[in-house]
């Protein structure tokens, strides 16, 4: 037996799977003017589907990388 939320979880899971194959490896500009190249893409809880640019880590970051939520996408070339 399928409930609909499996359904609807398949789907997701799906579009992540997409939005890597669309991302991952393309250089992006977000809206505020920042440009790279899109290293990941994750679920979040907060933002949904979120990506993180290949830039080099920020001082008192510890290393942490930046996630942008997909949204915030201007253009892919």
């Amino acid at each position: 037996m399928t409930y609909p939320y499996e359904k609807a979880a398949l789907r997701i899971v799906s579009w992540l799977h997409v939005a890597e194959d669309d991302l991952v490896g393309e250089v992006v500009q977000t809206f505020n003017g920042e440009v790279g190249m899109c290293k990941e893409v994750k679920l979040d809880d907060h933002h949904g589907l979120c990506f993180t640019l290949d830039d080099p880590p920020r001082p008192g970051r510890d290393g942490a990388r930046r996630w942008y939520p997909v949204s915030t996408i201007r253009m892919k070339s």
